[in-house]
């Protein structure tokens, strides 16, 4: 569906939102909800608390902003769904605040002058701090966000490469005559952040986290002498629409997708070395949601990597732990990493379908093996079905709602007429296919044929016939 079906849906299922343009001077008088705010897989009500005040404030398109904000301006969230706030300059995070309390939790924002985005997330990737920062094996203070690590460690240990080191006690004797000498054993504990990038160590291992811009989260983690010197990990997401990629989008097999928006591309710098294999396995780690795998068998998720000897993807062992969403895999060597799944009937017949951030409207069938969409072409025609609701529209991935064949064939009720669409807007035309032989000879789908209402095959202009 277009542009009015928007006003439509927002009519009908977004009574909070208190306005779609920016506001001037704005100052709060009283919470005021903010919905259907979006990060990727993630979308959640927020609330501007009150007497925040900025120069404007703007919601558009599922992206909330605020431009100028003055010495108080706050934002939370009543949903217990949303377990940390995000603000962003630029792209790059400056704030965030763990949803600990819903709605009266709150992410301060920055005075400086910009424009910043405000998202939710339903991670807090294992926060140790109020500020998001993840935890750090004996740490007891921290370095506020977004540097984050410890700033002070436990008795008996210090801070070391963005680590909490134990400082050895003991002493050993040494040699006769009297004498003793004393040596100090150092443990290391393992280095661990949550920036994508850490110095892993031949005595202490590493590991990383980092979390995408559609809220999955990816995690290293390497052994104690997986590196034989100091190493450099880093964990960096390649959009999968990026051409440096497109030769490995394209050799997904045709019965999977690849879920999330990202590759994963995994590498080790050791000084100047570039490092790919590794002494023992490592661990990886990712995350999915829920939105991400919706039309696919959650049983089917494997990590697969990219083996650039047959440029093919290859699977790997993978254990999948469905009550936390996550994936978890061994390997020994790295290069890019990808979630892939096969498609299924997770999404019934009949479903109401729509890509996340997208406004068109599609209705689901499938036969055999086959699964087709059909948009829907306005409000109007929506609301002609009495049996449909707008509160059962799946906002879905929008590899998932591509993977559905587009149907714009139909045939209304109590009518034997076939007809070719081609929606324009809100409206459209149809073309009555009126022999077999036209049918065939437009290479037309018998099995994509949809029954339709009158309303609907009425809401198209009539053209000219295929014969």
């Amino acid at each position: 569906m277009r542009k009015k079906i928007v006003i439509t849906v927002l009519a009908l299922l977004v009574f909070a939102l208190p306005a779609l343009a920016a506001t001037d001077d704005f100052v709060a008088n009283g919470n005021i909800t903010v919905s259907s705010v979006t990060l990727g897989g993630t979308t959640a009500d927020l609330l501007i608390m009150d007497t925040s005040s900025s120069e404007s404030w703007d919601f558009s398109s599922g992206t909330f902003t605020v431009t100028n904000p003055d010495s108080i301006f706050r934002v939370g969230s009543a949903d217990s769904a949303v377990k940390s706030i995000y603000v962003s300059l630029s792209g790059a995070n400056v704030k965030c605040a763990v949803n600990s309390s819903a709605g009266t939790s709150y992410v301060s924002l920055p005075t400086g002058a910009g424009v910043y985005t405000v998202t939710p997330s339903t991670s807090n990737a294992n926060a140790a701090t109020s500020d998001c920062c993840a935890a750090v094996e004996q740490a007891a203070t921290y370095v506020a966000f977004p540097t984050c690590g410890p700033a002070t460690c436990n008795a008996g240990y210090r801070v070391n490469s963005g680590a909490c080191t134990l400082i050895g006690g003991g002493g050993v004797s040494g040699g006769g005559g009297g004498g003793s000498a004393v040596a100090t054993i150092g443990l290391v504990s393992t280095p661990t952040t949550a920036t994508g990038q850490v110095t892993a160590t031949a005595a202490g291992g590493g590991k990383t986290t980092l979390t995408t811009s559609d809220n999955a989260v990816a995690t290293v983690q390497l052994p104690i002498n997986a590196v034989s010197s100091d190493t450099v990990i880093t964990i960096a997401p390649i959009a999968k629409t990026a051409s440096a990629v497109a030769s490995e989008v394209a050799a997904v097999p045709a019965t999977m997708l690849m879920v999330g928006n990202s590759i994963y591309s995994f590498s080790a710098m050791s000084g100047t070395t570039n490092v790919t294999t590794f002494n023992q396995n490592i661990t990886l780690t990712f995350t999915y949601t829920d939105a991400q795998i919706a039309g696919l068998n959650e049983s089917s998720l494997t990590i697969y990597y990219w083996n650039t000897a047959t440029s093919a993807w290859t699977a790997l062992a993978t254990t999948i732990n469905a009550a936390m969403n996550t994936l978890t895999a061994t390997t020994n060597h790295f290069t890019d990493f990808a979630i892939l799944g096969s498609q299924g009937q997770d999404i019934a017949e009949g479903a109401l379908i729509r890509a996340i951030g997208d406004i068109d409207v599609y209705i689901v069938k499938y036969v055999g093996s086959k699964q087709f969409k059909r948009l829907i072409l306005s409000p109007s025609v929506f609301n002609s079905y009495q049996h449909l609701k707008w509160s059962d529209v799946l906002d879905i991935d929008k590899s998932v709602v591509d993977s559905f064949t587009t149907s714009e064939l139909v045939r209304a009720v109590n009518d034997t007429k076939v007809y070719k669409l081609y929606p324009a807007g809100d409206t459209g035309e149809k073309r009555w296919v009126e022999t077999a032989a036209g049918f065939n000879r437009m290479s037309f789908d018998w099995d994509a044929i949809y029954e339709i209402n009158s309303v609907d095959r009425n809401s198209y202009v009539t053209g000219v016939a295929i014969k």
